[in-house]
């Protein structure tokens, strides 16, 4: 049996491999900025100091979580894979999916705009949520439950179901 080892790129590096641009090389791109531009971020606060907490963490789970929706797409086995597939079908599946990443992103990036949009009068509502700031902070928690999924697996979004429950019902 002959050992053969495959090299795995980088994103950065497939992207300069790549001939030419396409959709897929503008995620891939997009992808290796946010996450460059995350670590920087959180350099820039190690050396000057974190910015207001709830506006510092709301926007590292924000990142973070558009960074899993568009690492782990929906109806692809790899953020690497095409948007074209063998088959018209299979093109015809993945676009859906690349849609469906892109609303999820666009739901995030909105949740993160009401919550950025006034930190202070939120924070000020903090034992007295509206039914809006119930409505938005539900779509968070399903929001998170999915890049949960698509990032770590099943399994952990059920532990995280089952402390919500817990936490709700719980004496």
């Amino acid at each position: 049996m002959d050992y053969q080892e495959a090299r795995t790129y980088a994103l950065l590096e497939e992207l300069l491999r790549s001939r030419g641009w396409s959709l897929n090389s503008f995620v891939l791109l997009l992808v290796s900025s946010l996450s460059i531009a995350l670590a920087l971020f959180h350099i820039f606060t190690a050396g000057f100091g974190t910015p207001e907490s709830h506006s510092f963490r709301s926007i590292h789970l924000v990142v973070m979580m558009v960074l899993a929706i568009l690492h782990y797409p929906l109806f692809r086995g790899s953020i690497r894979d095409p948007l074209v597939g063998a088959t018209a079908g299979e093109t015809r599946r993945r676009q859906i999916g690349f849609s469906i990443d892109l609303a999820l992103v666009a739901v995030v990036i909105l949740i993160q705009s009401y919550i950025l949009f006034d930190v202070e009068e939120l924070q000020a509502r903090e034992g007295d949520p509206s039914q809006f700031d119930i409505v938005i902070g539900s779509l968070l928690i399903l929001m998170l439950l999915e890049t949960t999924r698509r990032a770590v697996g099943w399994t952990m979004v059920f532990i995280t179901v089952f402390f919500i429950a817990q936490t709700l019902y719980a004496p």
